[in-house]
């Protein structure tokens, strides 16, 4: 699933051609909170919220579906 989420936020940044400083300024966080969104083998936990914020930002919505 994180792999999943990273790839996607990835994905959506590039297409906005946004920069690492750009989203954490939009987030009001660090540029190295942002790459640890980004990292698919993290070292560090990141909540679903964190997760649902960076999607919101770039104009998504995270839904999670019990299939």
């Amino acid at each position: 699933l994180r792999r999943m989420l990273a790839s996607e936020l990835g994905a959506m940044i590039k297409k906005r051609k946004w920069t690492h400083v750009k989203l954490a300024a939009e987030l009001r966080t660090s540029r190295p909170q942002v790459e640890r969104l980004l990292n698919p083998q993290p070292t560090k936990s990141i909540t679903m919220t964190t997760f649902s914020k960076a999607v919101a930002v770039l104009g998504k919505r995270l839904a999670l579906v019990d299939a």
